[in-house]
């Protein structure tokens, strides 16, 4: 292995760093771990989506042999998004390995990887973190970065609006279930014929102390065996009107070191589940090696520093969470 560099060996080059950052178990997020969104590889840096793509058609009866008719839609509309690039750089400084010299070659390769594996693991973390946060703001209609900057509002983007469901939780009075049931239409008219499986919401822990304390949430599990719902850990949320109410206590910190709530106070968002709605998008990196070939979550580079002063780790990912409708979204406050 060469003394200028003891990472120049065929294990630490791009494609197989790149390989051991993606196979990394990484620790997933609310929204990740719902399994929402859809993996989808692209090729270039550019997703283009066509607005109409999440409605299907009602089709005509023709004579047999007639011709079909296109399958198009009124309005069509295609929208390019130029996918965001997310760089972030670690070192290895000689000292972190100063003492590796005395052993076997062997013995090296494995303490530089697990060195390597170190970084890489930290790398991996705040990528999915990142990816979570800009999750959460595609179901909210608005994808940010980790500076609290907008890069897409796809209610301007798609010429829609949001929609907005008042819980009234501060009135004992309010029929609960009678607001899920507007909450579910209003989605099932939104989506326009797509196939719903089910519907969750996530909350805002305010949002979600009101709603199981509400007078009609608790009167409905009263003297009921999914009443211990309402008394166990939040993390798996509750069914109640056919929605599953899911706390979102999660809490990033943006590069100026502020904390940043995934669901703001007093609010939550009810989205459908088992549609083909919500996709995240990988743009290939820019390096001359990954042109034209198909995006990977994460990409890992390593090279000398100057004077071998250490070795520079570069990662990057090209995410773009984006739900294809997003009044099927509908935001939900106390």
């Amino acid at each position: 292995m060469p003394i200028s560099n003891p990472f120049d060996h065929p294990m630490f080059n791009m494609a197989n760093l790149t390989a051991a950052i993606n196979e990394i178990d990484a620790q997933f997020g609310t929204v990740s771990s719902l399994g929402l969104f859809q993996t989808k590889r692209l090729t270039t840096r550019t997703a283009i989506i066509e607005k109409k793509a999440f409605s299907p058609t009602l089709l005509a009866v023709k004579p047999v042999g007639s011709p079909g008719d296109e399958n198009t839609g009124p309005d069509r509309k295609s929208i390019s998004f130029n996918v965001p690039h997310i760089p972030l750089d670690d070192v290895i400084l000689p000292e972190d390995y100063a003492n590796v010299r005395a052993f076997g070659q062997e013995n090296i390769l494995q303490t530089l990887s697990e060195i390597m594996g170190d970084k890489l693991f930290s790398l991996r973390q705040s990528h999915e973190l990142t990816f979570d946060f800009m999750m959460m703001g595609a179901i909210k209609g608005q994808i940010k970065d980790g500076k609290g900057n907008v890069i897409y509002n796809l209610f301007d983007e798609f010429g829609l609006s949001q929609i907005t469901v008042s819980f009234a939780l501060a009135t004992d009075t309010t029929d609960v279930a009678a607001k899920c049931r507007e909450v579910k239409r209003t989605i099932r008219r939104k989506a326009k014929g797509q196939r719903i499986t089910g519907f969750k919401a996530l909350c805002a822990p305010d949002f979600y102390d009101k709603l199981i304390n509400h007078p009609s949430v608790r009167e409905t599990f009263l003297n009921h065996e999914a009443a211990a719902s309402l008394r166990e850990d939040s993390v798996n949320g509750f069914t109640f009107g056919n929605i599953t109410f899911i706390e979102c206590s999660d809490i990033g910190v943006d590069l100026n070191g502020n904390e940043v709530k995934y669901v703001e106070d007093g609010t939550a968002y009810a989205f459908p589940v088992g549609t083909l709605l919500f996709d995240i998008y990988f743009a290939p990196a820019d390096f001359i090696e990954t042109v034209n070939t198909r995006g990977k979550r994460i990409y890992v580079k390593q090279e000398p520093r100057k004077y071998n002063r250490g070795i520079d780790i570069h990662s990057q990912s090209n995410p773009l969470p984006i739900c294809l409708n997003p009044e099927v979204c509908v935001k939900l406050t106390v």
